[in-house]
C-alpha cells in the first residue's frame, strides 16, 4: 500500500492466492501480507495433497514497481464515474485523466481492486509479476465496519 489512510501500525493487506488441481488431489494457498506502518511483508504457503498436509513461512521480498488502481478510470466498484460492462449506447467513448499524486484527489483509489507489478525475491532468485488485490466492505469477524474501515 502506497498510501495509507491511517497511521495504526495494525493496518495490513492481505493478497491470497488458491491453486488447485482440478481432480482434487492438490490444494496450494499462498499469501502475502503488507503491514505499510511497521514495514513488513510476510508470506507463507501451504500445500495439501490427499490427507497430508504442509506448510512453511517463506522469507519473500516484494518491491512494489507501480500499481494501478482500477476504481480509477478502469471503471470497476466503486469507481463513481462509470462502470465496468455498462453499455452507453453504439459509439460512446470517453477519455479522462487522472492526477494519482495526490491521493485526497481519488479518495475511492485505495478501495475496490488494485493492480501491482512487482520484483519478488526468494532465496536470492528474482522474478517479476503483476498481483491483484481487493478491498471490499464490511467484514465482521475481522473488525471491518464498512467500506472505509481499517484494522481495529
Amino acid at each position: 500500500m502506497r498510501h495509507v489512510a491511517t497511521g495504526d501500525r495494525n493496518a495490513y493487506d492481505r493478497c491470497i492466492f488458491q491453486l488447485f488441481d482440478h481432480r482434487g488431489r492438490a490444494l496450494l494457498i499462498l499469501g502475502l501480507g503488507d503491514c505499510p506502518n511497521t514495514g513488513v511483508i510476510d508470506a507463507y504457503a501451504t500445500l495439501r495433497t490427499g490427507d497430508t498436509l504442509h506448510a512453511v513461512p517463506l522469507d519473500l521480498g516484494v518491491e512494489l514497481l507501480t500499481s494501478l488502481p482500477l476504481a480509477v478510470g478502469a471503471g470497476y466498484p466503486p469507481a463513481d464515474d462509470w462502470q465496468h460492462g455498462t453499455w452507453r449506447g453504439r459509439g460512446w467513448v470517453d477519455r479522462r485523466t487522472y492526477d494519482l499524486a495526490e491521493p485526497s484527489a481519488h479518495p475511492l483509489a485505495g478501495y475496490g481492486v488494485t493492480d501491482h507489478a512487482a520484483r519478488f525475491t526468494l532465496d536470492g532468485r528474482v522474478g517479476h509479476g503483476i498481483f491483484e488485490h481487493g478491498t471490499f466492505g464490511r467484514h465482521d469477524p475481522s473488525g471491518f465496519t464498512g467500506f472505509g474501515s481499517v484494522a481495529p
